[in-house]
């Protein structure tokens, strides 16, 4: 069967009077494509809220990674109940009383 779109609507209008033809079409279709942009909106928001809040930072990373301590990031730091302390500090490391 043809697609029969009627002249004089808006964009909107169109394109729900393809959604309505194609949901008496080809139902099965139509509602697996419903779910499948629901899926990718809420994947793309979980993907994006997770990495604007910075979530990748791991507790057991294999590279590491040193921040100034005015950097913005450092406030984001999560730190763990059973993580060991810092054992110098940046004032030992610039006075040369450190243990290297």
């Amino acid at each position: 069967m043809p697609i029969v779109i009627p002249r004089g609507l808006t964009f909107g209008q169109k394109v729900m009077h393809l959604w309505k033809q194609g949901w008496n079409e080809i139902p099965e279709v139509m509602g697996s494509a419903f779910y499948g942009f629901i899926g990718i909106g809420i994947g793309t928001y979980g993907t994006w809220r997770y990495y604007k809040e910075e979530r990748y930072n791991h507790r057991y990373k294999t590279t590491f990674t040193i921040y100034r301590p005015d950097d913005e990031r450092v406030s984001r730091i999560r730190r763990f109940e059973d993580s060991p302390q810092p054992t110098r500090t940046p004032g030992s490391l610039t006075s040369g009383s450190g243990s290297c």
